[in-house]
């Protein structure tokens, strides 16, 4: 605990915040559902062009490749920008955990936990809403402790459409993952890959709202338990 001009200060954080972060995970979050938007077109185009070729309609060669092209273009960035999101979120989130576990008392996941929670294998289906919920609720400026309240409704939000965009994600690739699939495979196929994109990127939003939102409360959290009120502007 310090002390500033005779003044007793709460608990710091094992952490400084680094401001860059969390605009960064929300910059590339925003990025990932623009490129997945993309992709719902690239995937539509290349339906399109199977279902001529199904149905024993002519389609040019040259068309066929642009097509193939644009697939794996769009889906290596998209790939790119959601691996480059998640490190920062793993990195924002063990801080955020640490200096909340420092500062808030009753809070529950340490921060190595935190990395289990999203890198062990069948642990990771329900344990990274789990910490996030904890984060929210530890992370409420106008109570000391780790609030008692019902479940986020925008964390569980957030969680389920990735889990429904990773499960349909899995399920449209399904059919093309044979050695030799059929035009009919491909076409399935790519019209599950168009939903399985568009509720992909309503889950990168809604993580990208996330983020803003608990960033804003983790700071005021973090100034009211080390100053005991609201920061003034003249203090920032």
């Amino acid at each position: 605990m310090d002390r500033v001009g005779g003044m007793s200060l709460g608990p710091a954080a094992p952490f400084a915040p680094v401001r860059w972060l969390g605009p960064v995970i929300v910059i590339l979050l925003l990025a990932v559902a623009l490129w997945l938007g993309f992709l719902l077109e690239s995937i539509r185009a290349d339906a399109y062009t199977l279902s001529f070729s199904k149905d024993g309609l002519p389609v040019s060669d040259t068309e066929i490749m642009d097509n193939h092209a644009r697939l794996v273009r769009d889906s290596v960035i998209v790939i790119g920008l959601a691996a480059g999101a998640g490190i920062l979120w793993l990195v924002w989130q063990y801080r955020a955990q640490a200096n909340m576990r420092a500062v808030v008392p009753g809070t529950r996941f340490r921060p190595g936990w935190v990395l289990g929670a999203w890198l062990i294998p069948g642990v990771n289906l329900i344990a990274p809403a789990l910490a996030m919920e904890d984060l929210w609720k530890a992370s409420n400026p106008n109570v000391r402790e780790r609030a008692r309240s019902w479940p986020p409704p925008l964390v569980w939000l957030w969680w389920l459409l990735v889990l429904a965009g990773l499960a349909l994600g899995a399920y449209a690739l399904a059919p093309g993952l044979k050695a030799h699939p059929t035009l009919d495979e491909l076409y399935v196929r790519d019209n599950r890959a168009v939903v399985a994109s568009g509720v992909g990127l309503i889950a990168a939003v809604v993580a990208a709202v996330l983020v803003v939102v608990m960033q804003g409360r983790l700071v005021l959290k973090e100034d009211r338990a080390r100053f005991g009120s609201w920061r003034g502007w003249s203090e920032a």
